[in-house]
């Protein structure tokens, strides 16, 4: 009798040990993914980095295919990254050199970074430099203010082209919570924008910015991490931290990233360059 119970202990067991060791396998091969980075070679097994945020993707930024990612469809809001198309209308609308004054509606803006002045004069190519340097929403504010229907008409045109099923776009700032798009629009449109409006990127690498009296600091979080290549982040109550830029790895292989709904945009950057390297 003892010899079957010890026998019945013993197969439990062996049940329960095979049963947790075939749950971690699955656990681990289920955060594994192959991953073809760029067309024409073999497929990588990449690690899926565990987040602060289900919504997010890994793309290419040459072509803005996402190649793996969350929730890669799902609309949400995106905060300042709102600021990438507003600056992108300016340069699509050849309306670098055109020239704004400031007015109280631009500096009573929800906001106190940009430095901006009521009364001076500053053209929307001078205002690209705070809006994407600083994330001034006062000078989101000016450029949509000085653009007017123009710039409506400008992001929708863009979005239909681009096929950015997921985007709507209804301020120059962000703060709107009505500013949505996905991780599979927002890198479809960052590829377009390096392509096109490389300047727009390169303000975004910037450590600091003077001109004048003005001086502006970089506060985009990322751009503190090892391999930035130029990007925004963002964040409201609403949205979370968001992100979308780009990242030249060890390897010489460069990658985009977007984040949306993150609660630690310096951490869970890391944590995707750490399973690619």
């Amino acid at each position: 009798m003892l010899y079957l119970i010890m026998l019945r202990r013993t197969s439990l067991y062996t049940a329960l040990t095979v049963a947790l060791m075939t749950t971690f396998l699955l656990m681990s091969f289920a955060i594994l993914q192959y991953v073809p980075f760029e067309q024409g070679q073999e497929a990588l097994l990449i690690r899926t980095p565990r987040l602060t945020t289900d919504t997010w993707a890994v793309f290419d930024p040459a072509s803005g295919d996402v190649r793996y990612g969350s929730n890669i469809e799902s609309t949400r809001p995106i905060a300042s990254i709102t600021k990438l198309f507003t600056a992108y209308m300016v340069m699509h609308s050849e309306a670098i050199e055109t020239k704004t004054t400031i007015t109280w509606e631009d500096v009573n803006t929800e906001g106190e970074f940009g430095k901006l002045t009521y009364g001076e004069e500053l053209t929307l190519g001078a205002l690209l430099f705070p809006l994407l340097i600083e994330s001034s929403n006062d000078a989101g504010t000016a450029i949509t203010r000085t653009l007017g229907p123009l710039y409506t008409e400008a992001v929708g045109g863009t979005v239909d082209v681009l096929g950015l099923a997921d985007t709507d776009i209804v301020d120059g700032t962000g703060l709107s919570k009505n500013d949505v798009s996905s991780p599979r629009d927002l890198a479809k449109f960052f590829a377009l924008v390096r392509a096109e409006y490389p300047h727009i990127t390169d303000i975004t690498q910037l450590r600091m910015h003077v001109s004048g009296k003005r001086g502006l600091m970089n506060n985009n979080p990322a751009r503190s991490l090892k391999g930035f290549t130029g990007g925004k982040q963002g964040y409201t109550p609403e949205a979370g931290k968001t992100f979308v830029g780009t990242f030249s790895l060890a390897s010489g292989r460069e990658v985009g990233i977007v984040l949306l709904g993150s609660e630690d945009l310096t951490l869970d950057i890391q944590k995707i360059l750490d399973s690619l390297r």
